[in-house]
Order: C-alpha cells, then sequence, then structure tokens
C-alpha cells in the first residue's frame, strides 16, 4: 500500500514525477560466520523536489546530544534501566498528508506498465517530507498513549514512571524496572 498505479493521463498537469533508484547494501555481522544481509531500499531522488515547500513543511525536530547524554546521566544516577528500541523502516509506518500528492516512476528493474507512474500514499526514504511525516506519526502515537511532551526539547517525552526520547527511528525508554517493563 505504499503507492499506486496511474495512468500518466491521471497526473495533474505541472505535477512532478521524481525519479526513483535502488540502493543496495550489506549488513556483515561481526561474526564471520554468519553470511552478510543484503538489502534492498528504493529512494525517491527528493533533491530533485522543485515544489514550493517552504522549511515548516519538511523540517523535523531532532534531539540535541546534550538532551541524550543528560539522560544517560539520570538514568544511571537513578539506576534505572535503558532499553533501546529501532523502528523498522520507520518512514513506510508513517502516511503521507492526504492533500499531498507526489507521483514517482516506475522503479528501474521492474516490470513495467507502459504510460504509469506511481502515486505515493506513504513516504519513501529521501521524499522531503519523509522525516516531518515520520516525526508527527511518533508525537500522535505518543500523545494517544498519554504521554506528555518536554516543551524544551520535542524529543523527550514522559509517559508514567518513564522517560522516552527519539532520535529518527531509534527510541530510548528508561525508568526504574517495573515501570519500563
Amino acid at each position: 500500500n505504499s503507492w499506486t498505479l496511474v495512468s500518466e493521463d491521471d497526473v495533474p498537469c505541472g505535477q512532478q514525477v521524481l525519479p526513483v533508484k535502488w540502493v543496495f547494501t550489506t549488513k556483515q555481522d561481526p561474526d564471520p560466520a554468519i553470511p552478510p544481509r543484503y538489502k534492498a531500499r528504493l529512494v525517491v531522488r527528493g533533491d530533485l523536489q522543485r515544489d514550493a515547500l517552504n522549511q515548516n513543511d519538511y523540517y523535523a525536530h531532532t534531539a540535541a546530544m546534550a538532551s541524550f547524554r543528560i539522560l544517560i546521566a539520570i538514568s544511571a544516577a537513578r539506576g534505572y534501566e535503558i532499553h533501546q528500541l529501532d523502528a523498522i523502516q520507520a518512514f513506510l509506518q508513517s502516511t503521507l498528508d492526504p492533500d499531498a500528492l507526489y507521483y514517482v516512476e516506475q522503479p528501474p528493474g521492474t516490470s513495467h506498465v507502459p504510460n504509469h507512474v506511481y502515486k505515493l500514499n506513504r513516504p519513501l526514504y529521501g521524499l522531503r517530507t519523509s522525516p516531518k511525516e515520520w516525526f508527527n506519526t511518533v508525537i500522535d502515537k505518543l500523545t494517544q498513549l498519554g504521554a506528555t511532551r518536554i516543551p524544551e526539547e520535542p524529543s523527550l517525552w514522559l509517559l508514567q514512571n518513564c522517560i522516552i526520547f527519539f532520535y529518527v527511528d531509534d527510541f530510548l525508554i528508561t525508568g526504574d524496572r517495573k515501570s519500563v517493563v
């Protein structure tokens, strides 16, 4: 459900169709007995976007390193447990603004339907608004859970006796053992 195949005729006049590319990576485990993992990620060439976005449309706050250090110091001083979580395919877990229209070319190396493009339903890596959409998804979920945002640090939240800290797609959850579990 990340995109919908549409005819090029359905693309609004003047709407840009962005190119995409594959990014291939190899992940090698420190243990040489474990074979490497090969990954492919489809990325939008967002650097070519020419739409009239202002910075507020695509800026997503990232946590300050000083806040991270303070969180670690408080956790250590109080003997809190710290758990690290990583969001899998973070941007694909969020949704695009329903008013935003983004179209991309069909990926290279796939079977093509002539005169068709993909209309994006979810933000892909590389799209300028993807980090902001993910950030909004995270804060919406934390708010639904009843967490309270620390005004001075938008990536730091309190939920009952836990402190939740996030940086892009990485999360730290800390608190006394009973609260974190």
